[in-house]
């Protein structure tokens, strides 16, 4: 949540109250007359800001995504493109005490055909990080071996983004392996997305314009987390996590609420998977029934840790997540500044029915009498996007590998092993010879 002061948060929710939006240029020179944007200069109702925590179908960690802001002004026939623009919101009188939306760059201006008005596109500054080219940061200032930590401070410093100071669960997992070899389009975003999927976090830009590693903080009835009958350390990350959801006042939904038949069940087993897609580690969290699968895959941290690692990294990770569970469902409530993405509401329907979720999409609109849009979506198991039998395929790999050292340890080593690639195996094979035809393993 964000720490709205509550005489803010209650003159808010009165509609009464006027709503001003204010739009400033840092760029543009404080004495020029085009400074600074007000609702004179805004079209009234025309201002919607949308927020992504996770807009796939169902829940990604490391999802880093962008917000942006839409407005309609009237017409100006400066091009306004490229431009950074700092967005308040201020309550009637309240003018000592502005609500910061954010910092945005305008993408698009669309002139109306009367050209009496203009449409304005603007994106956070995670829009354009995502895609920023990282290459010569990598080769040049990353050294193996590299705590995750020390990559992704060293990552922010490089591209001159601030962070919110936050400790990650695999913060201390050491890379030992350079996980991109001759890639030569390494972006911020293929950097960033992976370390906040094994940290169970998302990323994204806050109010203040800082980097913020977002979480889902389950509702919970236990005092402590983890569980000493769940996991053997009582010190381990030993902070309280019981979840507060925000109760929603029925008089402040505008519409009936849509929700699906179902409750998106917590995850039972942390499956790791190579670069090639093979299955490397399961973790089953203990009295599960193991029938949730989150698969953790195409994740060059995978790659680049050490083997030994991987039970400490998935533990964490099975530690983070073992309690998420929620209720997809989409609702119109009325605009509370202190909610955010990754927040738990408790909703209640016409008939009295609770529904718990998170806040995973808000679209927030309206000057008068402003509304949020909230969206959480969700299967009820995890669809993994692999075949299921890919399981079956890396047994049969595994024993075409054991079948092969079985062959090898036969082998007469005292002349040495030579290894030779042939378009086909030849009519006399030499002894202590390993021949790659096409693709396959022959030794004689």
């Amino acid at each position: 949540m964000i720490d709205v002061s509550s005489r803010i948060k209650k003159a808010f929710q009165n509609d009464s109250m006027p709503k001003h939006y204010y739009i400033s240029f840092p760029n543009i020179d404080e004495s020029s007359d085009f400074n600074l944007l007000g609702n004179h200069d805004i079209v009234e109702d025309s201002f919607k800001l949308e927020e992504n925590l996770n807009s796939e179908d169902q829940l990604h960690f490391g999802r880093c995504e962008g917000n942006v802001v839409e407005f309609e002004m009237f017409y100006d026939a400066r091009s306004l493109v490229g431009e950074i623009i700092d967005i308040y919101l201020v309550l009637g009188d309240y003018i000592d005490e502005p609500f910061t939306v954010g910092r945005y760059i305008i993408s698009s201006e669309k002139i109306a055909n009367d050209r009496l008005t203009k449409t304005i596109t603007a994106y956070d500054i995670l829009s354009i990080l995502n895609d920023l080219d990282v290459t010569y940061w990598y080769y040049t200032y990353v050294h193996f071996p590299i705590s995750i930590k020390d990559l992704r401070n060293s990552l922010f410093a490089y591209v001159g983004q601030e962070q919110v100071e936050t400790d990650l669960i695999n913060d201390n997992i050491v890379l030992f392996n350079p996980p991109f070899v001759n890639e030569m389009n390494i972006t911020f975003n293929s950097v960033i997305s992976p370390i906040c999927e094994v940290n169970a976090v998302f990323g994204g830009i806050d109010r203040t314009g800082k980097f913020k590693y977002y979480s889902l903080t389950p509702v919970s009835d236990e005092e402590t987390y983890p569980s000493r009958t769940l996991f053997p350390s009582s010190m381990t990350f030993p902070q309280s996590i019981r979840g507060t959801s925000h109760f929603i006042d029925p008089h402040l939904i505008k519409d009936d609420i849509t929700w699906e038949n179902y409750v998106c069940k917590v995850i039972d087993i942390i499956q790791l998977r190579n670069s090639s897609g093979v299955p490397v580690l399961d973790y089953t969290i203990p009295d599960r029934t193991g029938t949730n699968i989150y698969v953790i895959q195409s994740n060059y941290i995978i790659d680049a840790m050490s083997s030994s690692d991987w039970t400490t990294m998935v533990r964490n990770f099975a530690q983070a997540v073992y309690k998420i569970s929620y209720r997809p469902c989409t609702a119109s409530i009325k605009m509370d500044l202190s909610y955010e993405v990754g927040d738990p509401l408790t909703l209640t329907t016409t008939d009295g029915t609770k529904i718990t979720t998170f806040i995973l999409k808000r679209t927030s609109s309206g000057d008068i009498v402003a509304f949020d849009e909230i969206e959480a979506v969700g299967n009820e198991e995890y669809i993994n996007e692999i075949a299921q039998d890919d399981t079956s395929a890396y047994d049969e790999l595994q024993d075409e590998v054991n079948e092969l050292s079985d062959r090898v340890s036969d082998i007469e080593t005292d002349g040495g092993i030579v290894i030779e690639s042939v378009k086909s195996l030849p009519s006399s094979p030499r002894k202590n010879v390993l021949y790659l035809v096409q693709g396959e393993v022959w030794v004689t």
